[in-house]
């Protein structure tokens, strides 16, 4: 039960490539405020570690890039898919139909013409989510610090095998989410791949 508190993610010391190339690296240590400070003992807590997304509109789409392919740079390419997944309702298979995001999108129409027109408005992130859900398959979990300052968690599409987490602040600015020794695994194998690279350049 997440009612714990969520410690700095303390990255590997080794850096490690996403699929774009980027490196990824442990980011300086630099003053944070009480909600950073406090997300960051509770998802310690949980064996969990987040990775730093730009702030901006898009760091919701920049963290599902993220959780799905360790690199940010399918965002817009992502948001393309979510457009097209919206004009195509009526190709939608028969369970995706019955959801409720289908009753939504095909009673209130303005619903859809205003997600494409900006979809990076807060009000439409539970929107992108279950889209997102829905194109790759995956269960996503959601995490946040309530009032009470526990660590809550909201999953989207359970019926999923495959899970993605991010994380949500107060300033609406997401992250992406990972057990922790999965990034110290993912460390280890990237920097054995490019010492080999480097063997062969």
């Amino acid at each position: 039960m997440l009612q714990s508190n969520i410690n700095s993610l303390q990255l590997p010391q080794s850096s490690f490539r996403g699929r774009s190339g980027d490196v990824y690296k442990e980011p300086e240590h630099e003053p944070q405020d009480e909600e950073t400070q406090l997300l960051a003992d509770l998802l310690d807590e949980n064996n969990l570690i987040k990775k730093p997304i730009p702030e901006g509109p898009k760091s919701l789409l920049r963290s599902l890039s993220d959780a799905l392919f360790f690199t940010t740079t399918q965002a817009e390419t992502m948001q393309e898919q979510c457009f097209q997944k919206v004009r195509d309702l009526d190709k939608w298979d028969e369970s995706e139909k019955r959801s409720r995001l289908a009753r939504q999108l095909k009673e209130t129409s303005i619903i859809a013409r205003d997600y494409m027109t900006n979809p990076s408005l807060p009000g439409f992130d539970n929107l992108t989510l279950e889209i997102v859900s829905l194109i790759y398959k995956v269960r996503i979990v959601k995490y946040s610090v309530c009032d009470e300052g526990y660590l809550a968690s909201i999953i989207i599409n359970n019926r999923f095998d495959k899970t993605i987490q991010i994380v949500r602040s107060r300033k609406c600015h997401y992250e992406s989410v990972f057990a922790k020794d999965l990034l110290e695994k993912a460390a280890v194998c990237q920097s054995i791949v490019y010492d080999l690279s480097l063997i062969h350049i």
